[in-house]
């Protein structure tokens, strides 16, 4: 029977930063490749940091879900009580 070998592969990306950094570390700043390794090193680290930029605050999803609340309790009222033409008058308008 086949038992599966350890992979030495990285499974995450930290993993992989990982093994850059120790074969960065292995590496001498006069070789050739040392230039490259730490470019992508700061590649992977971008990476990295990226990766939770596009998420949303709780404050704004709270005032998401405040403003579909209003926007529900507005509808509702509406189909309960319908507003005739002469209350639509007594409405502040805004000011722009």
């Amino acid at each position: 029977m086949n038992t599966p070998k350890p992979s030495d592969e990285p499974k995450t990306l930290q993993d992989l930063i990982d093994m850059a950094v120790s074969q960065t570390m292995e590496m001498s700043p006069a070789e050739d490749g040392f230039t490259t390794a730490v470019d992508n090193l700061v590649k992977l680290y971008a990476i990295k940091n990226a990766k939770f930029e596009n998420r949303m605050s709780k404050d704004a999803v709270l005032a998401v879900v405040g403003n579909l609340a209003g926007i529900v309790m507005i509808l509702g009222y509406e189909r309960a009580h319908i507003v005739t033409s002469k209350a639509l008058g007594f409405v502040m308008k805004t000011k722009a």
